[in-house]
């Protein structure tokens, strides 16, 4: 769809892994050649597997173009309010919270800098704003009493994560996030999914660090049910209980003992069920 923009100056692709494979493809490199078709000239990625880079290359010298990858931000200081970092020399600051957001800084920073080395009037006054004015709902989003918008009650300054992570992937990068922000602490997570997703992987990523996993069902046609995500948590030897409500499930896991963090998870469609349409 991208390929609609016929004077498009540059491509960014992000980090690469499976999903919807269905569609892309069942190998990172099969997947890697979908996502390089959105390139027409030049391009920018992260550090990637090397058959994904191949791939990349081999799109841009078709396509006589120039292919940026970017460096490694250098984490200066972070807390729950966002983390402040050096790129290329440059300082920066983002409220988004965890490593693979430093990744996607950089991906926009390389954008922008693209974007005025084609002659856009673009300042690095702008590109540091920009970034530490992003929000990014359902992505280790932290709900508190401070910014409670639901209808909810946090007792005892508990808080609540919103996360969209709905694959292994995500799951991942989820995982890495609570163990670095919220290790040693008590988690409850609430979880949903879709049945075409490989949940069981997720399962298994993310049932070590919980110490209960409630199961909701998602509003989709392709959700897996409460009680089927149940039955396969307590399977792979994880504590679980279905709720019918994703509201009550939430309260009830901010109520109860074995959350001091409440987790949000499974899949993108559970957040309207909890009074915020995410754009």
């Amino acid at each position: 769809a991208t390929n609609a923009v016929k004077d498009k100056v540059v491509s960014i692709i992000t980090p690469i892994d499976f999903d919807h494979c269905n569609y892309l493809g069942n190998t990172l490199a099969e997947i890697a050649g979908e996502k390089a078709d959105i390139i027409l000239k030049n391009a920018i990625t992260c550090p990637q597997s090397e058959e994904v880079l191949d791939v990349i290359k081999a799109r841009v010298k078709a396509q006589k173009g120039i292919l940026t990858v970017t460096g490694e931000p250098m984490l200066m200081a972070e807390d729950i309010e966002g983390q402040a970092f050096e790129y290329k020399g440059e300082s920066y600051f983002i409220g988004l919270l965890g490593d693979h957001q430093l990744v996607n800084a950089s991906l926009a920073i390389e954008g922008m800098l693209a974007l005025i080395d084609n002659g856009f009037n673009i300042t690095m006054d702008h590109i540091k704003y920009g970034l530490a004015s992003a929000e990014w709902k359902a992505r280790f989003e932290i709900i508190g009493e401070h910014n409670n918008r639901f209808n909810l009650i946090f007792p005892r300054g508990k808080l609540l994560v919103l996360d969209g992570g709905h694959n292994p992937q995500g799951a991942e990068v989820l995982a890495n996030s609570l163990k670095k922000y919220f290790g040693g602490m008590r988690i409850h997570i609430v979880m949903g999914v879709l049945k075409d997703k490989d949940y069981k992987k997720m399962v298994s990523i993310l049932g070590p660090l919980a110490r209960k996993i409630s199961t909701v069902t998602p509003s989709s046609p392709r959700a897996l049910s409460a009680e089927g995500l149940a039955e396969e948590i307590t399977a792979q030897g994880f504590k679980a209980e279905p709720y019918a409500l994703i509201p009550l499930a939430v309260q009830q896991a901010l109520g109860d003992y074995y959350g001091e963090i409440v987790v949000l998870t499974g899949s993108l469609t559970l957040f309207k069920d909890l009074g915020v349409k995410y754009l």
